[in-house]
């Protein structure tokens, strides 16, 4: 299995038929446009990032039992944001400070939100 995340700019939305057309881009720029996929828009708390965004969810094996290619898809992901970002008409997504790259976990937010303290892992 194979995941993407895709957010917007802060104030930028689309359309479930753009969202749909955004996606299928980037499956079929990545390879796995002939892999069983689904699409999820979710929702964050109001506030929390007031972005919108989905997760696509696709097979890494297509559907005539081949698997698809992902080697040095990370750098080939940054070109592919570019040309999405042109082609949908889509605000250029800036490279996020560091203190906005944290990936924490569900229960680490909530840790936080509880506390009100930076967690170790922000100050690494």
């Amino acid at each position: 299995m194979v995941h993407y995340s895709v957010s917007l700019s802060p104030k930028e939305h689309k359309s479930p038929g753009e969202i749909s057309a955004i996606s299928r881009a980037l499956l079929e720029k990545t390879g796995h446009q002939d892999c069983q996929y689904f699409i999820v828009e979710h929702h964050d708390r109001q506030g929390r990032h007031q972005v919108q965004h989905w997760h696509i969810v696709t097979s890494a094996v297509d559907m005539y039992a081949k698997w698809v290619d992902d080697a040095f898809i990370k750098i080939r992901l940054k070109q592919l944001e570019r040309e999405l970002e042109a082609t949908f008409g889509l605000k250029q997504m800036q490279v996020r400070a560091k203190p906005d790259r944290y990936n924490l976990t569900t229960g680490e937010y909530r840790l936080k939100e509880r506390t009100g303290k930076e967690l170790t892992k922000e100050n690494l």
